[in-house]
């Protein structure tokens, strides 16, 4: 492959992620993986049955369980929890 060199890009124009705030969502993995195996309410109220957080997760492969349940009200309890491993897992 040919390397070849040109001026620099133009200005990006959308939004760029650096510089952004850290996401809500890693401050609340950081806090289940402090209490791995114990279940936590991470929304008591969320519109639907899926966390954005179980994205995350699944897209960085953390060993992350979600359950979710009905409210009367037509929203969502969901709860989270970090699995927990045995120490031969750990070792691999």
């Amino acid at each position: 492959m040919e390397v070849v060199w040109e001026s620099p890009p133009p200005p990006a124009t959308g939004k760029s992620n650096l510089g952004r705030k850290r996401s809500k969502h890693w401050d609340l993995i950081e806090a289940l993986e402090a209490r791995p195996g114990e279940w936590a309410l991470i929304d008591a109220t969320a519109a639907k049955a899926l966390s954005p957080m179980y994205a995350i997760c699944r897209r960085h492969k953390l060993p992350f369980e979600f359950a979710s349940r009905a409210n009367p009200d037509g929203t969502y309890s969901i709860y989270a929890r970090r699995k927990e491993t045995n120490a031969k897992e750990e070792s691999l």
